[in-house]
């Protein structure tokens, strides 16, 4: 089929008009200041505590800006020096989820004091361990708003290690998934 030299000279004025130089010499003209628009910074948002240590609040913010980069960074560090092996990272204790949540809230309580107590035998006790209803017992620790605040981390830090283990996908291990 043979293309009809009328149609073919049209198409040549059609592709004049559209690549002519003063129509591809055209620019756009901007209306409004130069320079690159810059993206909204929203501000860190802090772990809120009571200064006498008897409440905590845990804004969705923290959990996204702080929680969650803490914890993945964590997770991602331990992956890396097992080479991926779960197994072998929760073997040499790297996701252990006390460990975890400690490095979670690292430097997030600054009034109250760490809920960790050292025995006079030389033991450890973490948050797990610790009471706070009995004064005279050597695990006691006087916030309990505090140990509750840990062990909220805690669980959502052994849900993500569920969720690591029966996926093997880091990216879905999420302290409070939405």
């Amino acid at each position: 089929m043979a293309i009809e030299p009328i149609t073919v000279g049209l198409m040549a004025l059609a592709g004049y008009g559209l690549y002519s130089k003063t129509r591809h010499g055209r620019r756009m003209r901007r209306t409004g200041k130069a320079g690159t628009a810059r993206p909204a910074i929203i501000p860190k948002t802090p772990l809120v505590i009571a200064e006498d240590c008897s409440s905590w609040e845990m804004p969705e913010t923290w959990i996204l800006q702080t929680a969650q980069i803490r914890f993945r960074n964590k997770l991602d560090a331990a992956l890396l020096s097992t080479k991926g092996d779960i197994e072998g990272a929760k073997a040499e204790g790297l996701l252990d989820p006390v460990t975890l949540s400690y490095a979670v809230l690292h430097g997030e309580v600054p009034g109250c004091p760490e809920p960790m107590v050292h025995t006079k035998d030389g033991a450890t006790l973490t948050f797990r361990d610790l009471q706070s209803e009995i004064p005279q017992h050597p695990d006691y620790y006087p916030h309990p708003a505090i140990l509750g605040l840990y062990d909220t981390i805690f669980e959502a830090v052994e849900a993500a290690l569920s969720v690591l283990e029966q996926t093997r996908d880091p990216g879905r291990a999420l302290l409070f998934p939405a």
